[in-house]
């Protein structure tokens, strides 16, 4: 890894559920936290930066851009499915 390149993360999620459900996702960045850093350094991607990132060869595509909301860590499942979330470092 090069300092200040960007890294993508990709992360299988499974909805356990047989009903449709909202997610929250929460990440905990201790050196933000510690005032190490002033924002964070690991962030969830939404579907428009997701699509960005997939034309630039970057990551696979993703079936459904815009079930994730990046901005209120949350995301959207139907019962019993699986996607992939994508994360950036």
């Amino acid at each position: 890894m090069i300092s200040g390149e960007v890294q993508l993360q990709e992360l299988t999620v499974k909805n356990p559920y047989d009903s449709s459900h909202t997610f929250d996702i929460k990440i905990t960045d201790v050196d933000q936290i510690e005032g190490r850093t002033q924002s964070p350094e690991f962030t969830l991607i939404d579907g428009k930066e997701w699509k960005f990132w997939y034309e630039q060869g970057k990551c696979q595509e993703q079936d459904n851009w815009n079930f994730v909301d990046a901005k209120n860590g949350k995301m959207k499942l139907e019962g019993g499915k699986q996607a992939r979330i994508l994360f950036k470092f």
